[in-house]
C-alpha cells in the first residue's frame, strides 16, 4: 500500500468515525483511534479460519476509556456502507464491553449498558432531526 491509498483509505474511515462518534456517545470517552497500516494481530481462534481482523476494540469501561483499531489495508478494500457498518460494530463493543463482567452485579451493568444504548438511539434521532446534542 503506497503512502497516498493509505492516506485515502484513512481519510474514508476516519470521515465516518467522526460522523458517528459523538452520535453514538463517544465523545464522552476517551477514545483513542489507531490506523494500522500493517494490519492486525489475529487471535489464535481467528488464526485457524484464516480471518483477518478489520478493526478491533479494546475497552476499560469503568474509566469510559478505549482504543479501536483499523486494519486499513483491508479497509481500503471495503465499500463506504461496509467501513460504516464495521466503524459503529466496534463502537458498539466500547458500549456493551462491561457486559462480560461475570461478577454478581451483573444487573447494574446491563441497566448502564442500556441507558447508553438509550442515550445512543436518542442522539441518533435528534441529530437526525438537527437538533443539538448535550
Amino acid at each position: 500500500m503506497t503512502d497516498a491509498e493509505y492516506e485515502v483509505a484513512r481519510d474514508r474511515i476516519e470521515a465516518l468515525r467522526t460522523k458517528w462518534s459523538k452520535t453514538l456517545g463517544l465523545h464522552r470517552w476517551a477514545v483513542d483511534y489507531e490506523y494500522c497500516r500493517e494490519g492486525l494481530p489475529t487471535k489464535s481462534d481467528d488464526a485457524k479460519d484464516n480471518y483477518v481482523s478489520t478493526a478491533t476494540a479494546t475497552v476499560r469501561w469503568q474509566y469510559h476509556d478505549a482504543t479501536i483499531r483499523f486494519n486499513v489495508p483491508e479497509l481500503a478494500e471495503c465499500s463506504d456502507t461496509k467501513i460504516e457498518r464495521i466503524v459503529i460494530h466496534e463502537m458498539m463493543h466500547v458500549l456493551v464491553n462491561e457486559m462480560r463482567d461475570t461478577s454478581d452485579d451483573w444487573l447494574k451493568h446491563e441497566e448502564r449498558v442500556c441507558t447508553m444504548l438509550t442515550d445512543a438511539i436518542l442522539w441518533t434521532r435528534d441529530e437526525a432531526k438537527g437538533e443539538p446534542k448535550s
